[in-house]
């Protein structure tokens, strides 16, 4: 048997329509908020430990300037999170997932289900006190999850492993 390895026209592929993404759900810009003024709250309350117990002289000459970075950073995370978070979209398909994410760099995650070897439903404690769900979906050679969506009802959640674990393993020709 003789090895071939042909050139293929990129042309001749078929085309690929682009699906339309579920978007996550809208209610969970509450948990992006609840987060985003905790992170604020932590790093203020580090400055001004830093500032009235800390035996840095610049500090106490120089506070608007850590004052003004901390200001920015916020500004600039609670624009961004929230318009990067309504980017986000899932799209279930018959033999596959995809998860879409960016705002600047957007990326399309393909899982095929038959590639799936693990899936979990996890809620921290925002997620627990607002009623969202993290869908994790594992594949072979990782110890973090390939796939994450998060913002989900439990619901949705379990109802998307439960579809997942039913297709992961099947062979692809069936």
């Amino acid at each position: 048997m003789t090895f071939s390895n042909a050139n293929l026209d990129v042309n001749l592929l078929p085309t690929v329509r682009q699906p339309e993404f579920i978007p996550l759900e809208k209610g969970y810009h509450q948990v992006i908020l609840l987060e985003n003024f905790i992170a604020t709250g932590l790093l203020l309350i580090g400055f001004l430990v830093l500032y009235f117990w800390g035996d840095l002289p610049e500090i106490h000459q120089f506070w608007y300037v850590p004052v003004i970075g901390i200001g920015v950073l916020m500004g600039f995370v609670f624009w961004f999170r929230p318009k990067a978070f309504s980017r986000k979209g899932y799209q279930l398909r018959e033999r596959d997932i995809i998860f879409r994410t960016g705002l600047w760099w957007q990326t399309e995650t393909v899982i095929p289900f038959v590639r799936v070897q693990h899936s979990e439903v996890t809620q921290g404690p925002l997620g627990r006190l607002f009623g969202y769900a993290t869908l994790n979906l594992y594949t072979a050679g990782g110890s973090k999850s390939d796939l994450s969506i998060p913002a989900l009802h439990p619901e949705t959640a379990r109802k998307l492993e439960q579809f997942v674990s039913q297709k992961a393993g099947l062979d692809e020709t069936e």
